[in-house]
């Protein structure tokens, strides 16, 4: 495929790609722009229609209130309670209160429809603007209780009482002196709640809002629905989150099954929901005019880009063309082909550097045969530096192996003379010698001894990565159980607990292994406190290539400012008389682990024990042969 072939693949799809990023980046904001402008109006919408819903609910509070009140109607209802129905004081107050006070404030329009007084002890309404409520009853009615105490707005719900969705505002009538003479009940004409959830929407706007009591049955009449049966209610997913205390926006279905954005607030004094509620169709308009816009502005774009790319592929490919035919001829061996550079840009440079480049090259070869020479009679000195230098570290090695094992023997052969001697005037001459020289006889064999318990163990430490024996696999369960053979005596005297879990099979030296078990485990069962001792030996994966073994123990822990002290040769952290040995075990193990190229560390807390760990190589997947291993 030629190369502007390539190019024109390579811009085109990076021109619509970016195009098509620009495109939906404005879209999408655009879109969330104008959803966020529809959520505003909703929410605004909402706010003032619950603002108009209060305000016109405290309004026809204060003229019931106003009304319990006046001195004319507390006399009045002082009668109606005291006097007999039927009396001529009773009817004569009834047609007073009514005449003066009641019908004169009764609005058919939007307030008020109906007042009555309602004895503060049975409950039955004297007298009412409604004929036909004289006589009833409301002893059991909540708003009727709640009157007797102070002004009370009921909710807005369904009276059976009444056969309607009814809303009533009650006050108490109280004598001059605080007795309570009855209760002034006022019925809201809820028609007004219908014109309020509807003033000021404009006609052609699908905008509707209306309220539905905590029944989900509509308290007004929405836009749409010609009318409202009593007790008719709603279950569209807005209106059900609401009726749970929820106040947010919606996507969905409304009553209509058309769907809308909705704000939902719940009126939590009230129980009731406020619902505001918009098409999409509508609400969302503009964003499908802006979907247009853009696609007609992308494919000019588009356009513009293909045109600009198409000029850039060409300035592109010629000089690079040049460059290709340049470079087969310099592969060729024609080192002296040159190109001819084009335009001071990039693609210019680039021509006089492949002209620069032949021209180096040219001289290049030319030094390259007396480099080569130079670096083949190095390499041959280098190597034959090498040899000498094995030969004389391997020689080194031995030298110093034949002088650890003679200054070992030469050492301990006075040593074992001095004790032999020391033993023999010991008993020939323990009777003529005074308490003092006894002592200091025996401080002295005490001394020669561990000499030689410290040529002992400095030997064996020399000879950790001589004397080892070839890695093989090692079953760490039967080197556990050896080690513990060697340490019969000293487990029985301490009444030790050595236990462990199943430990794997290794690739190891299984003598330098036992050792080590065999220090750790020592160790953890010397340095114990009053306590039986107990030591616990695990093991676990740390990797494919190694296992972790851990041995941990109940003793006198270590502080860790320590860690890295304890494993250095001859360092010890407590006096010969509080903890014999010669401090040289643990710099032993170390240097057995490092030879099978793993590491051992400690944990540890002061009083609470410790735990050694070490990582032992496991054995390769390749020497199993499929066996099943642990």
């Amino acid at each position: 495929m030629r190369l502007s072939l390539k190019l024109y693949l390579l811009f085109l799809p990076l021109v619509a790609l970016t195009v098509s990023l620009v495109g939906i980046s404005s879209f999408t904001f655009a879109q969330r722009a104008l959803k966020e402008n529809a959520k505003d109006l909703i929410q605004a919408v909402n706010a003032q229609k619950e603002s108009d819903f209060l305000r016109w609910i405290e309004g026809n509070k204060r003229l019931v209130q106003s009304m319990a009140q006046r001195p004319l109607v507390r006399d009045y209802a002082a009668i109606l309670v005291s006097a007999s129905q039927g009396s001529a004081e009773f009817l004569e107050a009834e047609r007073l209160l009514l005449q003066d006070h009641f019908l004169v404030n009764v609005d058919w329009s939007g307030g008020i429809e109906e007042f009555s007084v309602i004895h503060p002890v049975t409950g039955e309404i004297l007298v009412s603007t409604d004929q036909d409520l004289n006589g009833k009853f409301r002893v059991n009615e909540g708003y009727f209780l709640e009157g007797k105490e102070g002004i009370f707005v009921d909710g807005i719900k369904y009276d059976a009482s009444e056969g309607k969705v009814a809303l009533h505002i009650t006050a108490p009538i109280i004598s001059k002196e605080g007795e309570l003479l009855g209760v002034l009940a006022g019925h809201v004409n809820l028609e007004e709640l219908d014109r309020i959830m509807v003033d000021g929407v404009d006609g052609n706007s699908s905008l509707d809002t209306y309220l539905v009591n905590n029944m989900s049955q509509f308290t007004t009449k929405p836009r749409f629905l010609s009318s409202v049966e009593n007790q008719e209610a709603v279950f569209t997913e807005g209106v059900n989150a609401c009726q749970l205390g929820w106040t947010g926006f919606l996507e969905g279905a409304d009553y209509r099954q058309v769907e809308v954005l909705g704000y939902y607030h719940w009126l939590r004094g009230w129980q009731i929901c406020l619902v505001t509620e918009i098409d999409e169709a509508e609400a969302y308009q503009s964003v499908a005019e802006l979907q247009t816009s853009l696609l007609a502005v992308s494919l000019v774009i588009a356009l513009i880009g293909g045109l600009v790319s198409a000029g850039f592929v060409r300035s592109v490919t010629e000089p690079l063309t040049d460059l290709a035919f340049g470079a087969v001829a310099i592969g060729e061996g024609n080192l002296d082909y040159r190109v001819d550079p084009r335009g001071k840009d990039e693609l210019g440079r680039l021509g006089v550097s492949f002209n620069q480049m032949a021209h180096n090259l040219e001289q290049a070869r030319q030094e390259n045969a007396q480099v080569v020479a130079e670096l083949r009679q190095l390499s041959e000195e280098l190597e034959l530096r090498v040899e000498e230098r094995t030969e004389d570290l391997q020689r080194s090695n031995e030298e110093l192996e034949r002088f650890a094992y003679v200054a070992s023997h030469d050492l301990q052969e006075p040593l074992r003379m001095v004790t032999s001697y020391l033993l023999l005037l010991n008993k020939r001459y323990a009777d003529k010698l005074d308490g003092d020289a006894l002592e200091f006889i025996n401080f002295a064999v005490d001394g020669a001894t561990r000499m030689k318990r410290l040529i002992n163990d400095l030997l064996a430490y020399s000879r950790v990565g001589t004397h080892g024996q070839a890695f093989g696999e090692v079953d760490l369960n039967k080197v556990l159980e050896r080690a513990k053979v060697s340490l019969g005596i000293m487990i029985a005297e301490s009444e030790a607990k050595v236990t462990s879990g199943i430990l794997p099979i290794v690739m190891a030296d299984e003598g330098q292994i036992e050792q080590v078990m065999q220090n750790l485990i020592g160790n953890a069962i010397k340095f114990s406190n009053d306590q039986v001792p107990a030591v616990r030996v695990e093991a676990k994966r740390y990797n494919q290539q190694w296992w972790q073994i851990s041995v941990s123990d109940n003793g006198i822990g270590i502080d860790p400012v320590f860690f890295e002290r304890i494993f250095v040769i001859f360092q010890r952290l407590h006096t010969r008389e509080e903890y014999g040995g010669t401090g040289i075990g643990l710099a032993i193990s170390k240097r057995i682990i490092e030879r099978h190229g793993g590491r051992i560390w400690v944990d540890s807390t002061p009083g609470n024990g410790s735990t050694f760990h070490f990582l032992i190589p496991s054995v390769p997947t390749w020497i199993e042969q499929g066996e099943r291993r642990i």
